[in-house]
Protein backbone atom coordinates (compact mmCIF):
# COMPACT_ATOMS: atom_id res chain seq x y z
CA UNK A 1 0.00 0.00 0.00
CA UNK A 2 1.04 3.58 -0.54
CA UNK A 3 1.86 6.18 2.05
CA UNK A 4 -0.93 7.03 4.48
CA UNK A 5 -2.58 10.40 3.93
CA UNK A 6 -5.05 11.90 6.34
CA UNK A 7 -7.18 15.00 6.13
CA UNK A 8 -8.47 16.80 9.20
CA UNK A 9 -11.16 14.64 10.90
CA UNK A 10 -11.73 12.43 7.88
CA UNK A 11 -10.22 9.19 9.15
CA UNK A 12 -7.40 7.32 7.50
CA UNK A 13 -7.10 7.27 3.70
CA UNK A 14 -4.69 4.94 1.93
CA UNK A 15 -3.91 4.33 -1.73
CA UNK A 16 -3.78 0.65 -2.53
CA UNK A 17 -1.34 -1.02 -4.87
CA UNK A 18 -4.12 -1.68 -7.37
CA UNK A 19 -4.64 2.09 -7.71
CA UNK A 20 -7.88 2.31 -5.70
CA UNK A 21 -8.22 4.34 -2.53
CA UNK A 22 -9.34 2.93 0.79
CA UNK A 23 -10.58 4.84 3.82
CA UNK A 24 -11.14 3.73 7.40
CA UNK A 25 -13.00 5.40 10.25
CA UNK A 26 -12.94 4.19 13.86
CA UNK A 27 -16.50 3.99 15.21
CA UNK A 28 -15.87 2.74 18.74
CA UNK A 29 -14.76 -0.43 20.46
CA UNK A 30 -16.14 -3.95 20.44
CA UNK A 31 -16.92 -6.17 23.44
CA UNK A 32 -13.34 -7.46 23.29
CA UNK A 33 -11.95 -3.94 23.69
CA UNK A 34 -10.60 -3.83 20.17
CA UNK A 35 -11.36 -0.80 17.97
CA UNK A 36 -14.13 -1.10 15.41
CA UNK A 37 -13.54 0.44 12.01
CA UNK A 38 -15.69 1.02 8.96
CA UNK A 39 -13.99 0.73 5.57
CA UNK A 40 -14.93 2.36 2.26
CA UNK A 41 -13.36 2.27 -1.21
CA UNK A 42 -13.25 4.57 -4.21
CA UNK A 43 -11.44 5.39 -7.41
CA UNK A 44 -10.21 8.76 -6.14
CA UNK A 45 -9.08 10.18 -2.83
CA UNK A 46 -11.86 12.77 -3.01
CA UNK A 47 -14.50 10.07 -3.43
CA UNK A 48 -13.23 8.17 -0.37
CA UNK A 49 -13.01 11.37 1.68
CA UNK A 50 -16.64 12.16 0.87
CA UNK A 51 -17.75 8.66 1.92
CA UNK A 52 -15.83 8.91 5.17
CA UNK A 53 -17.34 12.31 5.88
CA UNK A 54 -20.82 10.83 5.46
CA UNK A 55 -19.92 7.95 7.78
CA UNK A 56 -18.54 10.36 10.38
CA UNK A 57 -21.72 12.47 10.26
CA UNK A 58 -23.90 9.38 10.75
CA UNK A 59 -21.67 8.17 13.57
CA UNK A 60 -21.84 11.46 15.47
CA UNK A 61 -25.66 11.45 15.14
CA UNK A 62 -25.86 7.89 16.42
CA UNK A 63 -27.26 6.66 13.10
CA UNK A 64 -24.40 4.40 12.04
CA UNK A 65 -25.52 0.79 12.35
CA UNK A 66 -23.40 -1.78 14.10
CA UNK A 67 -21.67 -4.00 11.50
CA UNK A 68 -23.13 -7.27 12.81
CA UNK A 69 -22.37 -10.33 10.72
CA UNK A 70 -26.01 -11.34 10.29
CA UNK A 71 -27.34 -12.62 6.98
CA UNK A 72 -30.63 -11.69 5.39
CA UNK A 73 -31.95 -15.22 5.89
CA UNK A 74 -31.04 -15.16 9.59
CA UNK A 75 -32.76 -11.81 10.03
CA UNK A 76 -35.84 -13.03 8.12
CA UNK A 77 -36.03 -16.07 10.41
CA UNK A 78 -35.90 -13.85 13.49
CA UNK A 79 -38.53 -11.56 11.97
CA UNK A 80 -40.86 -14.51 11.35
CA UNK A 81 -40.33 -15.74 14.93
CA UNK A 82 -41.46 -12.35 16.22
CA UNK A 83 -44.44 -12.29 13.86
CA UNK A 84 -45.50 -15.71 15.18
CA UNK A 85 -46.44 -13.94 18.42
CA UNK A 86 -48.41 -11.24 16.62
CA UNK A 87 -50.40 -12.84 13.79
CA UNK A 88 -52.59 -15.89 13.20
CA UNK A 89 -50.97 -19.18 12.08
CA UNK A 90 -52.47 -18.90 8.60
CA UNK A 91 -51.18 -15.33 8.23
CA UNK A 92 -47.71 -16.41 9.38
CA UNK A 93 -47.76 -19.22 6.82
CA UNK A 94 -48.52 -16.69 4.07
CA UNK A 95 -45.67 -14.45 5.27
CA UNK A 96 -43.24 -17.38 5.12
CA UNK A 97 -44.45 -18.48 1.68
CA UNK A 98 -44.10 -14.96 0.28
CA UNK A 99 -40.62 -14.47 1.73
CA UNK A 100 -39.55 -17.91 0.48
CA UNK A 101 -39.90 -16.70 -3.11
CA UNK A 102 -37.06 -14.26 -2.36
CA UNK A 103 -35.27 -16.41 0.24
CA UNK A 104 -35.70 -20.06 -0.76
CA UNK A 105 -33.40 -21.23 2.05
CA UNK A 106 -36.22 -20.42 4.49
CA UNK A 107 -37.97 -23.54 3.17
CA UNK A 108 -34.89 -25.56 2.14
CA UNK A 109 -31.58 -24.82 3.93
CA UNK A 110 -29.72 -26.42 1.02
CA UNK A 111 -31.35 -24.20 -1.62
CA UNK A 112 -29.28 -21.70 -3.59
CA UNK A 113 -30.05 -18.34 -2.02
CA UNK A 114 -27.89 -15.40 -3.17
CA UNK A 115 -29.87 -12.75 -1.27
CA UNK A 116 -30.33 -14.85 1.85
CA UNK A 117 -26.58 -15.46 2.19
CA UNK A 118 -25.72 -11.74 1.96
CA UNK A 119 -24.93 -9.69 5.05
CA UNK A 120 -27.93 -7.61 5.98
CA UNK A 121 -25.98 -4.35 5.66
CA UNK A 122 -24.58 -5.27 2.24
CA UNK A 123 -27.91 -5.38 0.40
CA UNK A 124 -28.40 -2.57 -2.11
CA UNK A 125 -31.50 -1.49 -4.06
CA UNK A 126 -29.96 -3.02 -7.18
CA UNK A 127 -30.00 -6.45 -5.53
CA UNK A 128 -33.70 -6.09 -4.72
CA UNK A 129 -34.47 -4.86 -8.23
CA UNK A 130 -32.71 -7.85 -9.80
CA UNK A 131 -34.48 -10.28 -7.50
CA UNK A 132 -37.98 -8.91 -8.17
CA UNK A 133 -37.32 -8.79 -11.92
CA UNK A 134 -36.22 -12.43 -11.74
CA UNK A 135 -39.46 -13.42 -10.01
CA UNK A 136 -41.48 -11.68 -12.72
CA UNK A 137 -39.48 -13.47 -15.43
CA UNK A 138 -40.30 -16.78 -13.75
CA UNK A 139 -43.96 -16.05 -14.39
CA UNK A 140 -45.09 -14.95 -10.94
CA UNK A 141 -48.07 -12.63 -10.99
CA UNK A 142 -47.65 -8.93 -10.34
CA UNK A 143 -49.70 -9.34 -7.17
CA UNK A 144 -47.32 -12.03 -5.86
CA UNK A 145 -44.23 -9.97 -6.68
CA UNK A 146 -45.80 -7.01 -4.87
CA UNK A 147 -46.42 -9.21 -1.83
CA UNK A 148 -42.80 -10.39 -1.85
CA UNK A 149 -41.60 -6.79 -2.01
CA UNK A 150 -43.98 -5.86 0.80
CA UNK A 151 -42.52 -8.52 3.14
CA UNK A 152 -38.92 -7.66 2.25
CA UNK A 153 -39.67 -4.00 2.92
CA UNK A 154 -41.18 -4.88 6.31
CA UNK A 155 -38.22 -6.92 7.54
CA UNK A 156 -35.65 -4.32 6.37
CA UNK A 157 -37.78 -1.55 7.89
CA UNK A 158 -37.55 -3.27 11.27
CA UNK A 159 -33.79 -3.62 10.82
CA UNK A 160 -33.67 0.11 10.08
CA UNK A 161 -35.69 1.00 13.17
CA UNK A 162 -33.21 -1.05 15.26
CA UNK A 163 -30.30 0.72 13.52
CA UNK A 164 -28.91 -2.49 12.04
CA UNK A 165 -28.90 -0.92 8.56
CA UNK A 166 -28.38 2.66 7.45
CA UNK A 167 -31.34 2.60 5.04
CA UNK A 168 -34.05 0.33 3.71
CA UNK A 169 -32.79 -0.97 0.33
CA UNK A 170 -36.32 -2.02 -0.67
CA UNK A 171 -37.86 1.46 -0.31
CA UNK A 172 -36.77 2.92 -3.68
CA UNK A 173 -37.66 -0.26 -5.62
CA UNK A 174 -41.20 -0.26 -7.01
CA UNK A 175 -43.37 -2.90 -8.67
CA UNK A 176 -45.63 -1.78 -11.48
CA UNK A 177 -49.24 -2.04 -10.44
CA UNK A 178 -51.39 -4.49 -12.40
CA UNK A 179 -54.03 -3.25 -14.79
CA UNK A 180 -57.23 -2.39 -12.92
CA UNK A 181 -59.66 -5.28 -12.77
CA UNK A 182 -63.29 -5.00 -13.64
CA UNK A 183 -65.25 -4.08 -10.55
CA UNK A 184 -68.21 -6.12 -9.41
CA UNK A 185 -71.62 -4.78 -8.54
CA UNK A 186 -74.16 -5.39 -5.84
CA UNK A 187 -77.09 -7.65 -6.65
CA UNK A 188 -80.39 -5.98 -7.26
CA UNK A 189 -83.16 -7.03 -4.79
CA UNK A 190 -84.86 -9.18 -7.42
CA UNK A 191 -81.55 -10.86 -8.31
CA UNK A 192 -80.81 -11.61 -4.65
CA UNK A 193 -84.27 -13.13 -4.18
CA UNK A 194 -83.86 -15.26 -7.29
CA UNK A 195 -80.47 -16.51 -6.09
CA UNK A 196 -81.85 -17.38 -2.65
CA UNK A 197 -84.69 -19.35 -4.22
CA UNK A 198 -82.26 -21.18 -6.50
CA UNK A 199 -80.21 -22.22 -3.48
CA UNK A 200 -83.23 -24.06 -2.08
CA UNK A 201 -82.94 -26.49 -4.99
CA UNK A 202 -79.22 -27.12 -4.42
CA UNK A 203 -78.64 -30.92 -4.30
CA UNK A 204 -76.69 -30.82 -1.04
CA UNK A 205 -78.85 -29.11 1.62
CA UNK A 206 -75.76 -28.24 3.66
CA UNK A 207 -74.13 -26.36 0.80
CA UNK A 208 -77.35 -24.65 -0.26
CA UNK A 209 -78.15 -23.37 3.22
CA UNK A 210 -74.52 -22.36 3.89
CA UNK A 211 -74.56 -20.20 0.75
CA UNK A 212 -77.98 -18.86 1.75
CA UNK A 213 -76.67 -17.80 5.18
CA UNK A 214 -73.67 -16.08 3.65
CA UNK A 215 -75.88 -14.07 1.32
CA UNK A 216 -78.70 -13.31 3.76
CA UNK A 217 -76.58 -12.37 6.80
CA UNK A 218 -73.33 -11.25 5.16
CA UNK A 219 -71.26 -13.98 6.84
CA UNK A 220 -67.72 -14.87 5.82
CA UNK A 221 -67.01 -18.43 4.69
CA UNK A 222 -64.83 -19.16 7.75
CA UNK A 223 -67.63 -17.91 10.00
CA UNK A 224 -70.22 -20.15 8.36
CA UNK A 225 -67.94 -23.19 8.67
CA UNK A 226 -67.31 -22.34 12.34
CA UNK A 227 -71.00 -22.36 13.29
CA UNK A 228 -72.20 -24.82 15.93
CA UNK A 229 -75.77 -25.55 16.88
CA UNK A 230 -75.27 -23.76 20.19
CA UNK A 231 -74.69 -20.55 18.21
CA UNK A 232 -78.23 -20.64 16.81
CA UNK A 233 -81.29 -19.73 18.85
CA UNK A 234 -84.06 -20.87 16.53
CA UNK A 235 -86.72 -19.81 19.02
CA UNK A 236 -85.52 -16.21 19.37
CA UNK A 237 -84.34 -16.11 15.77
CA UNK A 238 -80.75 -14.96 16.39
CA UNK A 239 -77.31 -16.24 15.38
CA UNK A 240 -74.06 -15.56 17.27
CA UNK A 241 -70.58 -15.60 15.72
CA UNK A 242 -68.08 -17.00 18.26
CA UNK A 243 -65.40 -18.71 16.18
CA UNK A 244 -63.97 -19.25 12.70
CA UNK A 245 -62.80 -22.37 10.91
CA UNK A 246 -59.64 -21.85 8.85
CA UNK A 247 -57.47 -24.14 6.74
CA UNK A 248 -53.78 -24.16 7.70
CA UNK A 249 -51.38 -26.35 5.70
CA UNK A 250 -54.16 -28.61 4.53
CA UNK A 251 -55.88 -29.13 7.88
CA UNK A 252 -58.70 -27.32 9.60
CA UNK A 253 -58.18 -25.25 12.74
CA UNK A 254 -60.59 -23.40 14.99
CA UNK A 255 -59.72 -19.77 15.45
CA UNK A 256 -61.17 -16.69 17.10
CA UNK A 257 -63.04 -14.31 14.80
CA UNK A 258 -60.77 -12.02 12.80
CA UNK A 259 -61.35 -8.88 14.90
CA UNK A 260 -63.08 -8.06 18.22
CA UNK A 261 -65.95 -6.55 16.22
CA UNK A 262 -66.41 -9.87 14.44
CA UNK A 263 -67.95 -11.28 17.65
CA UNK A 264 -71.59 -10.41 17.06
CA UNK A 265 -75.18 -11.56 17.37
CA UNK A 266 -77.37 -11.15 14.30
CA UNK A 267 -81.14 -11.35 13.82
CA UNK A 268 -82.06 -14.08 11.37
CA UNK A 269 -84.46 -13.02 8.61
CA UNK A 270 -87.76 -14.90 8.79
CA UNK A 271 -87.32 -16.73 5.47
CA UNK A 272 -83.83 -17.84 6.53
CA UNK A 273 -85.11 -18.89 9.98
CA UNK A 274 -87.74 -21.10 8.34
CA UNK A 275 -85.03 -22.76 6.25
CA UNK A 276 -82.78 -23.30 9.30
CA UNK A 277 -85.62 -24.95 11.24
CA UNK A 278 -86.41 -27.20 8.30
CA UNK A 279 -82.71 -28.05 7.92
CA UNK A 280 -82.43 -29.03 11.58
CA UNK A 281 -85.55 -31.19 11.32
CA UNK A 282 -84.13 -32.81 8.16
CA UNK A 283 -80.84 -33.49 9.92
CA UNK A 284 -82.47 -35.07 12.98
CA UNK A 285 -84.87 -37.10 10.84
CA UNK A 286 -82.12 -38.34 8.51
CA UNK A 287 -79.54 -39.28 11.16
CA UNK A 288 -81.74 -39.87 14.19
CA UNK A 289 -80.39 -36.85 16.04
CA UNK A 290 -77.82 -34.16 15.53
CA UNK A 291 -74.78 -36.35 16.22
CA UNK A 292 -72.41 -33.43 15.69
CA UNK A 293 -72.04 -29.95 17.21
CA UNK A 294 -71.35 -28.46 13.77
CA UNK A 295 -74.12 -26.92 11.69
CA UNK A 296 -72.26 -27.67 8.44
CA UNK A 297 -69.92 -30.62 9.08
CA UNK A 298 -67.75 -32.05 6.34
CA UNK A 299 -67.85 -35.72 5.46
CA UNK A 300 -64.38 -36.14 7.03
CA UNK A 301 -65.63 -34.79 10.38
CA UNK A 302 -65.05 -37.60 12.94
CA UNK A 303 -68.42 -36.74 14.50
CA UNK A 304 -70.23 -37.31 11.19
CA UNK A 305 -73.27 -39.53 11.95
Amino acid sequence: MGKRKRGNGEGTIVRRRDGRWMGQLMVGYGPDGKPRRRTVYGRTRQEVAAKLAELAAQHHKGLLPSPEAITVREWASRWLERKAREVRPKTLLLYREELAYALPSLEDPQAKDPLGSMRLQAVQPAHIRALLDGLAERGLSVRTVKKVREKLHALFEEALSLELVARNPVAPVKVKAPAPEKTGRALEPGEADALLEALDAYPDPRMGLALHLGLALGLRRVEILGLQWEDLDLEEGVLTIRRAWVAVEGRGEISDPKTPNAYRTLPIPHSTLVRLRAYRAWWEGTFGGLGTPWVFPGTKDPSWP
